[in-house]
């Protein structure tokens, strides 16, 4: 049970004994009533007097439970305020946060994309000097060939003419970029 609801039930309880108190006083005064106006406020009436100083102390004392009551509630409003500042003040931090993550993740994304292509590309690369590679390869095979076909046919040189022959076959020699395109100067 919180403070605040035990000082409530303390409270109550001292105002139920408080008014039966002033009812038990009041009766007390209607019975005696006569011996009162008689004595009019002498010693056999302290007894009397003392009661009713106990029930002002009695309000005195619910009065000071009622002011802490209120003090407390006014120390939890107050807290409960600097909770809710201090909790949307780390909610906007934390949308910063999150908003941070969610670039961070983009950029990440981006970066994996850009590795992969950058993989992609180095591959279709290789490949390239790879086919760039065997034409070379080819084509030199096929010169040697065209130069051993030559050189017979200069040893042969008079039964036919087979050099015109040959050197029409000549393949065109590839550039480094691997096309097969004529050039001018090869003719």
């Amino acid at each position: 049970m919180s403070k605040v609801a035990r000082l409530e039930n303390e409270v109550v309880a001292l105002r139920h004994e408080l008014a039966a108190l002033r009812y038990d006083r009041d009766e007390l005064y209607r019975k005696h009533s006569k011996h009162f106006k008689r004595c009019a406020g002498g010693d056999c009436c302290k007894f009397f007097r003392l009661d009713n100083d106990k029930a002002s102390e009695k309000d005195l004392y619910i009065a000071y439970l009622e002011d802490q009551i209120k003090q407390t509630r006014l120390k939890y409003k107050q807290q409960m305020g600097d909770v809710k500042n201090s909790a949307s003040a780390l909610e906007s931090k934390l949308q910063k946060v999150r908003q941070e993550i969610c670039c961070i993740t983009a950029r990440a994304r981006q970066v994996d994309k850009l590795k992969k292509d950058v993989e992609v590309l180095k591959a279709k690369l290789q490949r390239r000097n790879m086919t760039i590679a065997q034409h070379n390869e080819q084509y030199g095979e096929l010169m040697e060939l065209i130069s051993n076909l030559d050189h017979q046919s200069t040893l042969g040189n008079n039964t036919s003419n087979p050099s015109n022959s040959c050197s029409q076959m000549r393949a065109k020699p590839l550039l480094s970029d691997g096309c097969g395109k004529d050039r001018k100067d090869s003719r």
